[in-house]
């Protein structure tokens, strides 16, 4: 009994100490953003078009249906988003409406859930941290680590309620279940996560298709791993399946749909797992025979997308409209590779994952005769989100989560180091190494800028630092609320998709698209009136009934336009060039510029 009492005393303080490291982080975090702590300054668009989503699911939108209706209306927006990751804001706001009301329910909810997306995953990098063999200390500076990096906190900080973050937390805990030792049903569990990744986002392929790529490379290298296969095959395919049939719209099942979980990839799925679990319960004992048992689920799974719909094959963007694709989706920044993001926001993002990748190499080189495979499992995950995040940048925040345990159980090392040494040299080592892994980003940015002079701005520099001052102004919920204010009637407004989902949220009009690709048709109208000449323009503000035109000069949109089309409409319109049929209505004091469709002159 004394032992049972002691052991649970243990059980209580080690998970009470990572409790309190997490609750210490959040209030310090919610301490210095508290100025900012409101849904209407949330991270981005897609997080302001969630939070509509989520008002329309309280206001009683069906579970099944997640159109927008106030975009693109009377027909509405076609949305791919998982109505998954609503639940808990949906859940939240429905038991504190009772006490705050509604809004602050739902602000509340927006500070909670991501906080604690952050805590659950954190405390999964210290089991890792465990698998690789790292102590308590480690373990807690695990939970630390992720409120200091920039690309994962800017994933979780409050307010962020787009799915990134969701994604991260669940390959992080895949990752934890796939190291661990004992094989029970924790495969299992990973291949459902994996499941629900891809469901929120098909973003989670690379990943998905990276872990069942390492269980096939160590069963084709003989190293018996057939229980964690089935496992983790079972896992993915009952989840997918169950989500599919659970929160997809039954008149939306058979839609081969490339840029969401759909009848290709369900059919390439169960392809693939049907050969593989036959392949593994056959045990061949020859190499050759289980990588052609593995090639041939592949195979499979890549043909049988062909056949079903062979435009799939080309990526989750195959489907949209060519002059959509050209002129947004190519200019989508996170979706480009590593060298054409900016030298500050780069290295400060990649140096993390990028300086452990280099320790670990150097670690399994030194030890390359007792090597774990917990090592080597997580080694490959971390070269592989490191690769991924280079050729595609939303994928640094996922290589930076990876990169943590190794972070906190290196400095746990040179911590111990640091204690036992006597050498006031060593020590001082120690300390400087500290310090270089945690501050090695901001570091190389700042040693870029001593090398050189601080180059004299340019007038283009200048004015578009200026237009990116404007842009926040004009998106401010001050300026975006103003609409309401001028114009008392609902009305269906054109504006840049930036802009579109503030307009949304802030205010009872509609728009006509933002930057949400299923609604493509409504994009390449959009992008056609602000590029094509004012009479041209005029035909499709017509068809589409538009009240309103919107804009703000700081747009990256409109930098577009001035680039693509000078003779354009936007561009006309930023530079005071109004055709008959629009009428400037008020610029306000936050630049958002307001403008009337006269429609006797169309």
């Amino acid at each position: 009994m004394d032992n049972m009492a002691r052991d649970k005393q243990g059980w209580i303080r080690q998970y009470g100490s990572y409790l309190l490291t997490w609750l210490i982080g959040c209030a310090v975090i919610i301490y210095f953003k508290q100025p900012s702590l409101s849904p209407w300054d949330s991270f981005d668009p897609d997080d302001r078009l969630r939070l509509v989503q989520i008002r329309d699911f309280l206001a009683g939108q069906s579970w099944f249906d997640n159109s927008q209706y106030r975009m693109n209306p009377p027909d509405g927006a076609p949305m791919h988003w998982s109505r998954l990751i609503e639940i808990p804001y949906y859940l939240l706001t429905y038991i504190l409406t009772p006490l705050f009301g509604q809004v602050k329910a739902l602000a509340i909810a927006t500070i909670i859930v991501p906080l604690s997306l952050l805590g659950i995953m954190s405390w999964n990098m210290g089991q890792i941290v465990r698998q690789l063999g790292g102590g308590l200390l480690a373990r807690h500076l695990a939970m630390i680590i992720p409120f200091t990096l920039t690309a994962i906190f800017e994933q979780f900080s409050p307010m962020r309620i787009d799915h990134h973050g969701w994604q991260i937390m669940l390959s992080i805990i895949a990752l934890y279940l796939l190291m661990r030792e004992k094989e029970g049903l924790y495969a299992f569990g990973a291949g459902i996560l994996l499941a629900c990744a891809l469901h929120i986002s098909l973003e989670s392929l690379v990943m998905s298709a990276a872990f069942f790529g390492w269980l096939g490379i160590r069963w084709i290298a003989g190293f018996a791993d057939e229980r964690r296969i089935k496992q983790s095959i079972a896992g993915l395919a009952v989840g997918s399946a169950t989500l599919y049939l659970v929160a997809t719209n039954p008149a939306q099942y058979l839609i081969p749909y490339c840029d969401a979980i759909s009848p290709p990839y369900l059919a390439a799925l169960g392809a693939a797992a049907i050969i593989m679990l036959i392949g593994t319960s056959l045990k061949p004992q020859k190499w050759w025979v289980r990588l052609f048992i593995a090639a041939l689920a592949g195979g499979s799974a890549i043909a049988l997308i062909y056949l079903i719909s062979p435009i799939c094959t080309k990526g989750a963007f195959s489907q949209l409209d060519p002059l959509v694709y050209r002129y947004w989706y190519l200019n989508i920044n996170e979706g480009l590779p590593i060298w054409n993001q900016k030298f500050d926001g780069a290295a400060l993002r990649i140096t993390p994952p990028l300086l452990m990748m280099i320790a670990l190499i150097a670690i399994l080189l030194k030890q390359r005769q007792h090597i774990s495979r917990q090592y080597l499992c997580y080694g490959y995950f971390l070269l592989t989100s490191l690769l991924l995040a280079c050729l595609v940048w939303r994928g640094v925040a996922l290589a930076n989560a990876i990169a943590v345990p190794f972070i906190a159980l290196t400095i746990e090392k040179l911590f111990n180091l640091w204690r036992r040494e006597k050498s006031i040299a060593k020590r001082m080592a120690a300390i400087g190494a500290i310090l270089a892994i945690l501050l090695a980003g901001p570091l190389l940015v700042e040693m870029k800028d001593s090398f050189k002079a601080a180059p004299k701005m340019t007038n283009g520099q200048i004015a578009a630092n200026k237009e990116k001052i404007d842009l926040k102004k004009c998106n401010s919920p001050r300026s975006i609320m103003t609409l309401d204010i001028l114009i008392k009637k609902p009305s269906l407004m054109l504006s840049s998709f930036n802009l579109g989902p503030s307009i949304l949220l802030q205010t009872r009009h509609s728009v006509l698209a933002s930057s949400h690709h299923r609604n493509d048709k409504a994009m390449h109208d959009q992008l056609e009136i602000f590029r094509q000449p004012a009479a041209v323009s005029a035909k499709f503000i017509k068809k589409h009934n538009i009240d309103y035109i919107i804009i703000c000069k700081g747009d990256g949109e409109f930098r577009l336009y001035r680039k693509i089309a000078p003779n354009g409409l936007g561009n006309n319109l930023v530079n005071g060039k109004l055709p008959p049929y629009i009428d400037r209505v008020e610029v306000n004091e936050d630049g958002l510029q307001i403008f009337h469709i006269n429609r006797k002159y169309l």
